[in-house]
């Protein structure tokens, strides 16, 4: 960042290391003031377009605070799973159209570390997972700007229940946006446990019609 703003010489990047520590600085006004100007800049009016997912960042050092072995969704395959030790991101990311480029470029506005259940007992602190870190930026950037619509694109975590129910909930303000499988198996929530009741509890509900069968039973109705 300090070198595109031609404040400083090309040395090793070891010398820059403190440049943030040294000082007092809060990174959400930082994120604030440079989503503003994003936002205002890129999209005055109209829904703004983010997008989220995860990324690893491999750092094996002993003294690393947060890494845990993670998968690494570049190099493995649905037949070999590689993992690489660092830490995992959750970005959250919002669509800017650049002039000369002809596809959409991604910039990073809010970032939050995944911590694995292991580290977070250790530290005495309640575990999240990555679907509930990005509901957590969502909410602080729909905070941010509580007049605005936004389109949300994501992997793995727009698809999870957890991104569903917290999209419903702020349906006034977000989009999700994902590909579907047009015969996909859906279901109810799980009825709740009654009491007295021994066995595993149950995890899906009475099953619902398949996409492909809602939208032919209106194309036929039309």
């Amino acid at each position: 960042m300090l070198r595109l703003l031609s404040l400083i010489e090309p040395l090793n990047p070891s010398t820059y290391h403190r440049v943030f520590s040294h000082r007092r600085w809060h990174a959400g006004r930082f994120a604030k003031v440079i989503a503003t100007f994003v936002i205002d800049r890129f999209y005055p009016d109209g829904i703004v377009r983010v997008v989220g997912d995860e990324t690893v960042d491999g750092h094996r050092g002993k003294k690393v605070y947060g890494k845990a072995r993670h998968r690494d969704a570049v190099q493995s395959t649905h037949s070999h799973t590689v993992y690489r030790y660092g830490h995992k991101w959750v970005v959250l990311a919002v669509l800017i159209q650049l002039p000369g480029v002809g596809r959409p470029m991604a910039l990073p506005l809010l970032i939050a570390l995944y911590r694995d259940q292991k580290t977070n007992a250790a530290e005495g602190r309640r575990h999240k997972t990555q679907a509930q870190l990005m509901c957590g930026l969502l909410a602080l950037l729909m905070r941010w700007f509580p007049q605005r619509k936004f389109a949300f694109a994501g992997d793995n975590v727009s698809g999870t229940h957890q991104m569903c129910r917290f999209a419903y909930r702020h349906r006034r303000q977000l989009s999700p946006v994902r590909k579907f499988i047009a015969d996909v198996n859906l279901y109810r929530p799980p009825p709740r446990r009654k009491l007295g009741i021994n066995g595993r509890p149950r995890i899906k509900g009475a099953s619902l019609p398949k996409p492909c069968e809602i939208v032919g039973s209106r194309r036929g109705g039309r």
